[in-house]
């Protein structure tokens, strides 16, 4: 276990003058690591791939399964999430088709159980 931010996606790091900002922590306290890296793969896994040979060169093979895992848990989060932002009606104010947003999250995870 670790300090973590825990949603660490891309739309919570803004690029201003060079520098990297990290925002929105309220979800942030100790976990496993891998759980933000997973995070960071929100919109393509492969964003996750890629950290972990940044971040851990000599990562593991359990470490990898964990990072699969932990992904494919966050997309059936984001999924359910989705669907309540759906299920609440903020489609039109946030002009954004929900269902879609869910199952994008959803369809992701054919993929990473593939390769487990």
């Amino acid at each position: 276990m670790s300090p973590c931010h825990n949603d660490l996606q891309p739309s919570n790091l803004v690029l201003n003058d060079g520098k990297v900002y990290i925002l929105d922590f309220e979800f942030a306290k100790n976990n496993d690591y891998l759980f933000d890296l997973a995070s960071f793969g929100n919109l393509d896994f492969n964003d996750s791939l890629n950290i972990i040979k940044i971040y851990k060169p000599n990562y593991t093979e359990d470490e990898l399964k964990a990072l699969k895992l932990w992904r494919i848990a966050i997309n059936c989060i984001w999924y359910l999430i989705a669907m309540k932002k759906k299920e609440l009606g903020y489609d039109k104010p946030l002009k954004m088709d929900f269902r879609e947003v869910a199952l994008f999250f959803l369809n992701h995870n054919g993929d990473i159980i593939k390769s487990l």
